[in-house]
């Protein structure tokens, strides 16, 4: 909680380190969470997994607007990091409190909006408790981010994951699906809770003991960020928002089926986001802060050409093969549903993958703003494109979603070059250069399946095609192939 001595900070684990640790951890617990989603999707009819699905969306939405912004700046200012975590403590209180409120008062709208009906419904009145669990993971997680100790941070994530999952296998004996699988949500939270604050009980009793005190430093630092705190909380639960537009939305216009079927697929296509783009968007802003012009612009366009190269492929590869992958994983009754949504996931998600690790320029820049006027103009698109293409089912509303949703990115991208000040033909010229390397991986991988056919042996030998892109790589772009392998050896 105090400011740390230069001793402590040269034995804190690097930048590189921090990324490595976040890939192999999270590594583990997507694989850990593919493996519960498989068997629980065999177990649970897509009415249940779909309103349970509805359910953790909101919970995305309230958990992005907790910290209201101060999660950001205790990361920010690391030289005032005790002060900004009594901030953070009071924006926790205070937003919390408001969010429950909201969710009680707007039950009856909220249950229609979802398409929760019956015992359904009434896990509505349960949100607010499990937020103040999660309220109480994000006041040491920034914390814990800003010291670059992803490793207690990854551990944790893989215990919620672990008690998520293979915990709502057991409920689901005895509770009825949609109430097993949020129990074990809650009971997931409130286990990371516990992991996430062992040890530091003692240094944080001098903030939850002075409630006064803390409550006067909080309102005198939003006085203070009132701007930045504003803006960035609803700058991100905006973008949480018109993300789970169509989780929150799809229930109640189509049906709780609906919302599983996106669901599903969207949780098998966001695995390499949740991985490298993951790892590179967590440790990108507080790496950051505080470097000069040229060395931001290097980093930058590091994690442009980092995201480019390895992330956009492997999605190519989910598109391609996802009826074979969906029927692997999710099972052959989920083939229907949600295979076909892979590819139009994956064409706005590669653009999510290149621009998302450098997101925060607008905070580091002090331009929220910039954010929040593009995801006032997200939610409002994205939910139109829904409502418009549920005329032509599920399928028709994702597509719908996906194009908008590219469309988006795109001027995110744009803008995020603007705010780098190094003019849009470089700053797109750094991701553009492996387009070519993409569609000739794609190709490959189109050739192999129609030689192959949409079965196992296309899919066992899509390796070829991926070792000739990788080699590709290594020929042309040593030094993003060399990052690479670097973050998969331990030295």
């Amino acid at each position: 909680m105090t400011t740390p001595a230069p001793a402590e900070i040269a034995r804190r684990p690097s930048a590189f380190s921090a990324v490595r640790w976040i890939l192999a951890t999270s590594f583990v617990t997507r694989l850990l969470g593919l493996a519960g989603l498989a068997a629980v999707a065999r177990l649970v009819s897509e009415d249940g997994f779909g309103a349970y699905r509805a359910l953790a969306s909101l919970h995305l939405v309230g958990l992005a607007v907790l910290p209201l912004g101060f999660d950001q700046l205790v990361v920010r200012e690391a030289s005032r990091r005790r002060a900004y975590a009594q901030g953070l403590v009071g924006a926790l209180v205070a937003m919390a409190v408001a969010c429950g409120a909201v969710v009680l008062l707007a039950h009856p709208l909220l249950a229609e909006i979802m398409g929760l009906a019956g015992e359904r419904a009434t896990l509505l009145w349960f949100v607010p408790l499990v937020l103040a669990i999660q309220a109480l993971k994000t006041a040491i997680k920034p914390v814990l981010a800003a010291e670059l100790a992803f490793r207690r941070i990854g551990f944790g994530e893989f215990l919620q994951t672990l008690t998520l999952w293979f915990g709502g296998l057991g409920l689901l004996a005895v509770l009825p699906e949609t109430w097993a699988l949020y129990v074990a949500f809650a009971a997931a939270e409130a286990i990371e809770a516990w992991f996430l604050w062992r040890g530091r009980w003692k240094s944080w009793g001098a903030v939850l003991a002075r409630p006064r005190q803390t409550a006067r430093r909080f309102r005198a630092l939003l006085r203070r960020h009132r701007r930045f705190c504003g803006v960035l909380a609803a700058d991100q639960g905006l973008n949480i928002a018109s993300a789970q537009a169509p989780a929150l939305l799809l229930g109640g216009l189509i049906g709780p089926a609906a919302v599983a079927a996106f669901s599903s697929s969207n949780f098998l296509i966001t695995l390499p986001l949740l991985l490298l783009v993951g790892a590179l968007g967590r440790v990108v802003f507080p790496s950051l802060s505080g470097l000069s012009e040229d060395d931001l612009r290097a980093r930058v366009y590091q994690a442009l050409r980092g995201s480019a190269a390895f992330i956009a492929p492997f999605l190519i590869w989910l598109a391609l093969f996802s009826a074979t992958i969906v029927r692997a994983v999710l099972g052959p009754e989920w083939a229907e549903a949600a295979a076909p949504l892979v590819p139009w996931l994956a064409m706005y998600l590669l653009f999510v993958g290149v621009f998302s690790p450098i997101s925060s320029l607008d905070v580091l820049r002090d331009r929220p703003e910039v954010g929040l006027f593009w995801n006032i103009a997200a939610v409002v698109l994205r939910a139109g494109a829904i409502v418009l293409g549920a005329r032509w089912g599920v399928e028709g509303a994702i597509a719908a979603f996906a194009v908008v949703s590219a469309a988006l990115w795109m001027v995110h991208g744009a803008l995020m070059g603007w705010l780098l000040g190094e003019g849009q033909a470089r700053f797109h010229a750094a991701w553009l250069r492996y387009v070519p390397l993409w569609m000739a991986v794609g190709g490959a991988w189109w050739a192999t399946r129609w030689l192959a056919g949409e079965g196992w042996l296309a899919l066992a030998l899509s390796p070829v095609a991926a070792a000739g892109y990788f080699g590709a790589l290594w020929l042309l772009d040593r030094e993003t192939a060399g990052l690479g392998l670097r973050l998969l050896r331990r030295k």
